[in-house]
């Protein structure tokens, strides 16, 4: 589901990124990583907008990402 909409074209402009817990242990740290998986979203000035487990399909992704798109 994440990639799928990583690839589509609408969400461009959105960076995505994905991450090895295990290799970047302080990024989990500083967002409050508890449980994977978890989507974070920030601002463009770094603050966190979402932190919270990915919603079960793609629209509920999408409507997510939609709110701070």
């Amino acid at each position: 589901m994440f990639d799928a909409v990583k690839k589509d074209s609408k969400y461009k402009d959105v960076q995505f990124q994905s991450l090895d817990l295990d290799q970047n242990e302080a990024v989990a740290e500083r967002y409050n990583v508890e449980s994977i998986p978890t989507v974070v979203i920030l601002s463009g000035s770094g603050e966190v907008l979402y932190n919270d487990h990915p919603p079960m399909d793609k629209a509920g992704f999408e409507e997510v990402i939609n709110r701070f798109h």
